[in-house]
């Protein structure tokens, strides 16, 4: 197998072997995968009826498990490449390892599943203080809500960017550049005609996977509001919300799970012996 960068191109072929397959982890978003493809140096290969994905982390490679003939592509990982480590693994495809793996659960990359009416509605004692933080950010600022796709060239969003590392800057660039391509939706909030959040993503079937959320912190309940927005926003279309995994950040963690997802899509690791 040869494997050569990817590009925008594959996002057709890549789509066609995912609905044949049962992946519902945000790493097999092809969006996701493209955006993120500078940073991790992403690979594609094809062979044997299988697609594969190769990443560069710390300087080590890590494969994907195979979309297509899994089993067969499993097979091939293993005859060419030592020290295989295969990633993004969902609970339900583990049975495609034997003892000659070692499996760990990667809790930092699991991905957060919420229901959008609850986060539509943010009814109940448990959404007590978020429905408090959106009801004063209404009261607090005059405000306005626009698609990310009515994002103006001059518009103005760099201090959302402030805490951003250079590898997520580029995604969200890139992001912007490809919005019609890779067919984004999102919203931008304004308060006091400035841009305080915005939040894009994807709708792949029932589900709208949130790629970003900025927010200037300065705006007392910002991060709620965007948050609350979107979710009235793809309601209609999608009945759930995947905001991703929190990457073991401890404040991320904290407020992933203040929203009380529904379900946790599992990560796992397998570590080849041989």
């Amino acid at each position: 197998m040869e494997f050569r960068n990817i590009e925008l191109y594959d996002k057709d072929i890549f789509e066609e072997y995912k609905a044949k397959s049962t992946k519902y982890n945000c790493d097999f978003c092809f969006t996701d995968i493209f955006l993120w493809k500078e940073y991790y140096e992403t690979k594609i290969a094809f062979s044997s009826d299988c697609l594969f994905l190769r990443y560069t982390v710390d300087g080590d490679y890590l494969y994907s498990i195979p979309l297509g003939n899994t089993s067969k592509g499993i097979e091939l990982l293993e005859e060419k490449i030592k020290n295989l480590k295969i990633i993004n693994i969902e609970k339900h495809d583990l049975h495609y390892f034997n003892d000659d793996y070692i499996i760990h659960h990667i809790r930092n990359n699991d991905d957060y599943i919420y229901l959008s009416t609850d986060l539509a509605s943010l009814n109940g004692k448990d959404y007590k203080s978020k429905r408090n933080q959106v009801n004063s950010f209404k009261s607090k600022y005059q405000y306005s809500v626009n698609k990310i796709r009515e994002l103006k060239a001059d518009d103005d969003f760099s201090i959302l960017l402030n805490d951003t590392f250079v590898g997520e800057k580029n995604a969200i660039t890139l992001a912007l550049w490809n919005m019609d391509k890779l067919n984004l939706d999102g919203l931008v909030l304004k308060a006091d005609g400035k841009i305080v959040a915005l939040t894009i993503g994807t709708l792949e079937g029932d589900t709208f996977i949130t790629h970003f959320e900025k927010v200037d912190y300065n705006y007392s309940g910002a991060s709620q509001m965007i948050n609350f927005l979107l979710a009235n926003y793809i309601k209609e279309k999608a009945t759930y919300i995947n905001r991703e995994e929190d990457l073991g950040i401890e404040g991320l963690r904290k407020a992933k799970l203040s929203y009380n997802p529904i379900k946790m899509i599992e990560s796992y690791t397998a570590y080849y012996k041989y």
